[in-house]
């Protein structure tokens, strides 16, 4: 539960930066000539003597001025033809006319094949090489914006370079203190209430259950209890449904599920004798094989930072450039709207934004936020950067956020540097939709309560609780003998 918190309140703050990513950066746009063009972190290229092409669905530019523009050192080697460059965290070299890429970075030596060899243009005289390949291999974020035909290189990570120190009483709840060598107990218990309205009615039913396991960095061995009561929204239906809808929930009334998870590999077991009502042929000591990075990678997301939370220190920067990548719209805005975006963020609820008071070695910190504090994030953001807006646009932001319901109050304590103590409380209303939480812990405990509820079509309330405690005790992923292993995707396609 301590790792779902940290990832509950990174995913706050990422949400915000997608949420204003949508950050219009008024005033008179860039304009893209007709021929194709490349932005590297907002600028556009200008390529002297030799201007890209298209080969085989791919932009192919001129080596050395792109590599130069990313800020790498080339040289030339005429007599076996290889390029070769490199900055302070790598070095990559490529001959003219083959397709292999050698990528040295900490003292490994990868090497990749490009899809598009590099060539000689003989109108030029220049070699021509992949734009995407390049970039990619420096670790850049590269996007096409086919109606401007540019291709976006963005690189993130120097962008969000500060965020640790930006955001660094923010970090206090995403970092821990914990010893990340030593195993720990992991206990939780969650029970919830909620109501969906079925025509004319709202039909409710309950939710409870438990968590108790190992964790070792982010390998996990836990079991996990549940129950569903929906006897009060089965008695509503017709006498004709009730039947069928018993049986079915009937199974949800007392469901156990063990799982265990080699987080190195991002490979999950899991076991229920829930499963055998969905196949048959699945018996009391089946395993489903579950690949979490294979799942997130298929919808576009890379979970692995989230992962690494759990076994070495955050870092914003990382954990923020990669997000960003995966999740921010792609056309020529994309990187001043993420740098406005991060402004903003900077202004709304970086350490500037917080108040603090000292007692001893006990520091306190506290942030308020709420309609007033957006706007003056919002304005001060405008003003720094130099965003031009009509008076219609004033207006068009000015109603947007008077129509904000929406307050929350943050509380962390630290002693010594380190964090005792947090509490966050806050409660929302928008276009009929009502909330209201309630978070605080330390470290190694966690409480939240929260209620919703959507215009009489749902109302929900839910308390979640968790403890960690250190363990002598380790971590077992070795599955039972003569366990039979079924892929999850046999079972639920993805």
């Amino acid at each position: 539960m301590k790792k779902s918190l940290k990832r509950v309140l990174l995913t706050t703050l990422m949400i915000l930066m997608v949420f204003s990513a949508t950050f219009t950066a008024f005033g008179a746009e860039a304009s893209a000539p007709a021929s194709i063009q490349v932005l590297y972190d907002g600028q556009y290229i200008t390529f002297k003597d030799a201007v890209p092409q298209i080969i085989n669905g791919r932009t192919m530019v001129p080596f050395r001025q792109i590599l130069e523009e990313m800020g790498m050192t080339v040289a030339f080697d005429a007599a076996t033809r290889t390029v070769t460059a490199n900055n302070d965290a790598l070095t990559l070299s490529f001959q003219i006319g083959g397709s292999d890429i050698n990528i040295v970075e900490d003292g490994k030596t990868t090497v990749k094949k490009m899809d598009v060899v590099p060539f000689i243009d003989k109108a030029t005289s220049r070699t021509f090489v992949s734009a995407r390949f390049m970039a990619e291999s420096l670790g850049y974020n590269v996007g096409w914006d086919s109606g401007k035909k540019t291709v976006l290189i963005n690189d993130f990570e120097k962008l969000f370079a500060n965020a640790d120190a930006d955001f660094s009483i923010i970090n206090l709840l995403l970092s821990t203190d914990l010893d990340l060598e030593k195993t720990y107990t992991l206990k939780g218990s969650f029970d919830s209430e909620i109501q969906v309205k079925a025509g004319a009615d709202m039909m409710a039913f309950t939710m409870e259950g438990d968590i108790d396991g190992i964790q070792h960095k982010t390998d996990v061995d836990m079991t996990m209890h549940f129950a569903v009561d929906a006897s009060e929204a089965i008695a509503q239906m017709p006498e004709d449904q009730q039947a069928a809808f018993t049986a079915s929930l009937d199974m949800l009334k007392d469901i156990t599920m063990k799982m265990k998870m080699n987080g190195a590999d991002g490979i999950m077991y899991m076991n229920a004798p829930m499963f055998a009502v969905m196949d048959p042929s699945i018996d009391a000591n089946t395993w489903l094989k579950m690949d979490i990075f294979k799942l997130y990678d298929e919808m576009g997301f890379d979970i692995r930072p989230l992962m690494d939370m759990s076994s070495s220190p955050v870092s914003l920067d990382k954990l923020i450039s990669s997000f960003v990548s995966t999740a921010a719209p792609t056309d020529v805005d994309t990187y001043k709207n993420a740098a406005s975006a991060y402004v903003f963020l900077k202004n709304l609820v970086g350490d500037d934004a917080f108040k603090k008071t000292t007692v001893g070695s006990t520091s306190t910190y506290t942030l308020k936020l709420d309609a007033a504090a957006i706007t003056a994030a919002y304005a001060k953001t405008v003003l720094t950067e130099g965003m031009l807006m009509t008076p219609a646009e004033l207006a068009e932001m000015k109603a947007g956020l008077d129509a904000i319901d929406f307050e929350a109050d943050l509380t962390i304590k630290t002693t010594g540097g380190k964090l005792a103590t947090y509490a966050m409380t806050g409660s929302g209303e928008a276009e009929g939709t009502t909330f209201n939480f309630a978070l605080n812990g330390t470290p190694l405990t966690s409480d939240m309560t929260t209620e919703f509820s959507m215009e009489s079509m749902m109302n929900m309330s839910m308390t979640i609780t968790s403890v960690m405690a250190e363990t002598s005790k380790t971590v077992d992923l070795s599955l039972p003998a003569g366990a039979k292993i079924m892929d999850y995707e046999t079972l639920m396609p993805y």
